[in-house]
């Protein structure tokens, strides 16, 4: 059976994340998390996803010299419903064999009042769109916690098709730990 309200929550811990830190120094590996939900049948769906690749360099008094590149497996995708997973692999989601990666890529920041703004080329399938990632920053003990959170049409990446059971709209949190 095909399943076509599916999820596309993902959830992507512990990388080990390179050149991240207030000046833009090396940092030790350190955990990040993407987790994304998205209503079904009016109900929150939720997975993970593994991050296959992550490089920040960000600097809170300078964030126009900031930028975060990362990347994440489709073919690690986990809802907790192994069927689903399988489905959600294939090409009418995210079609694995062809497009093994989503990658996301910074093309600029800017702080507006007591948070930042990134503006990064998000690719799924293939297809890429500009996205606006909303941060907040805090440090503590020399280390940065950045949060961002953005909103996505599954329909604008051939994520599925239009359902009236399956929200189109998908939200998107990510967080990252420098120390």
């Amino acid at each position: 059976m095909m399943l076509k309200a599916v999820t596309l929550y993902f959830f992507a811990a512990l990388y080990p994340i390179t050149h991240i830190g207030a000046q833009n120094k090396p940092a030790a590996t350190i955990p990040s998390l993407v987790s994304f939900s998205i209503l079904n049948a009016g109900a929150e769906v939720k997975g993970t996803m593994e991050i296959s690749n992550v490089d920040i360099h960000f600097n809170p008094k300078d964030p126009a010299q900031s930028t975060i590149s990362a990347s994440a497996d489709p073919a690690t995708i986990d809802t907790g419903i192994s069927i689903r997973d399988e489905h959600l692999k294939r090409s009418d989601y995210f079609n694995v064999e062809k497009h093994p990666e989503i990658r996301l890529q910074c093309t600029g920041f800017r702080k507006v009042a007591r948070r930042f703004i990134g503006y990064f080329d998000l690719t799924i399938k293939g297809i890429t769109k500009p996205v606006i990632i909303y941060f907040t920053c805090t440090s503590n003990n020399n280390n940065l916690l950045l949060r961002g959170t953005f909103d996505l049409n599954r329909l604008d990446y051939n994520l599925g098709e239009k359902s009236i059971i399956l929200d189109e709209q998908v939200k998107v949190r990510i967080t990252f730990l420098t120390q």
